[in-house]
Formats: structure tokens, C-alpha cells, sequence
């Protein structure tokens, strides 16, 4: 897939890792496929199924985007919000809006990007061309099928 898609212009290795070129990112948006951004911390997923009940609600409203929400101030102690900064569920954007971490969406979505999937095992680029599946076609494939 990393070929496929460096031969397509649509990512780039900078010595360290793949970055996406500006004008792909504009297309994209800040939020691709309805996902927020990455958590800058550890994130133990295995907190969702203690999450307390109005927890669960807010990361079930977030799940398929948008992934962020306003609160009224996410300062505010003893609150679903809090509950799920405090365990690194949701991202703080500002004093009033939250964002659900990319991973923890991913893993809500059952490892999925979108809704629907192609293929459930999409494992490298040679097998997509092998069954003549079109790279805009990759990006609906299970993300744990993609990675390994």
C-alpha cells in the first residue's frame, strides 16, 4: 500500500516517516474519514468498557463523526467529559470543546475507518491489484487489515 500510494504522490518519506504533501492534507481536512486527532498519550482502551454510562453515550455520539463536540467548560469535575479526559478518551481542543482521539474512534469502529469495508483481507498492495481493487478503494479496507 506505501508504494501504491508514494507512486500516486499521495505521501512522501521525509527520513523518518510518511507525511502527506499540503495540497492531499487540504483535500483531506483536519479530520479525514470523520476521525479526530491522535492522542499525545497513552490511551488504555480496556477503560471504555468501565466507562461510566454517560461516558459511553458521548463515545458512541462521537464514533462515526464529527469527533469533536462542545461542552459547556470541560473543566468541570465529576461529569462524563471529565471522566473521559481523565482517561484519555477525549482530547481537550479548548475550555469547551473535546475532541475523540483517532485511536480510541478507530477501535470503536471496530478497527474500521468507514462504515462499509471492500475487503476484510486486504494484506499489501499486490493483493489489492491481484482482485483490481482501485486505490480510492484502500482507504475503506479495516485499518488492522492494512497495517498487519
Amino acid at each position: 500500500v506505501i508504494l501504491h500510494l508514494r507512486s500516486l504522490a499521495l505521501i512522501y518519506s521525509d527520513g523518518v516517516g510518511y507525511r502527506l504533501p499540503r495540497a492531499v492534507r487540504d483535500l483531506l481536512g483536519n479530520e479525514p474519514a470523520g476521525l479526530g486527532p491522535e492522542s499525545a498519550t497513552k490511551i488504555d482502551l480496556k477503560l471504555i468498557d468501565k466507562a461510566p454510562a454517560g461516558a459511553k453515550a458521548i463515545l458512541e455520539k462521537l464514533t462515526w463523526g464529527p469527533p469533536r463536540g462542545q461542552v459547556g467548560d470541560i473543566r468541570k469535575k465529576g461529569t462524563p467529559i471529565s471522566w473521559l479526559l481523565d482517561n484519555n478518551l477525549l482530547i481537550p481542543i479548548d475550555t469547551s470543546t473535546v475532541a475523540l482521539a483517532r485511536e480510541v474512534g478507530i477501535y470503536l469502529r471496530g478497527n474500521k475507518v468507514h462504515k462499509e469495508s471492500k475487503s476484510s483481507s486486504l494484506r499489501s498492495l499486490s493483493s489489492a491489484a491481484k482482485v483490481g481493487l482501485k486505490p480510492e478503494e484502500l482507504f475503506t479496507t479495516p485499518v488492522s487489515d492494512i497495517t498487519g
